[in-house]
């Protein structure tokens, strides 16, 4: 699976963000809802907001949770498919089309 995906996620264009020593804060501004990201799920955040390859974060989690590069991209994936259902992500397609 590594380096074959197509999908660009993206901050949702109403969510902002602020990041402290021991956390990342989410808002969602139109909404009124947020959402506290702590360990490897703040880590993934500022990869992903700092635009990293997708190859590049696999291989860095797999690192950091002691797994294979498969299930650090499962990880992976079920980090941005609760972020998206949660609103604070879009793929690539929904900006464009959105």
């Amino acid at each position: 699976m590594t380096g074959d995906r197509a999908v660009v996620y993206r901050c949702a264009p109403k969510v902002a963000w602020v990041k402290d020593a021991s956390q990342t804060i989410l808002v969602e501004e139109e909404k009124g809802r947020g959402w506290c990201l702590q360990g490897v799920e703040a880590i993934l955040w500022d990869l992903l907001t700092l635009h990293y390859p997708w190859v590049g974060i696999v291989d860095f989690l797999a690192v950091l949770l002691n797994n294979s590069v498969e299930e650090a991209e499962r990880t992976l994936l079920a980090v941005l498919q609760n972020w998206e259902d949660a609103g604070f992500v879009c793929t690539g397609e929904e900006i464009r089309h959105g």
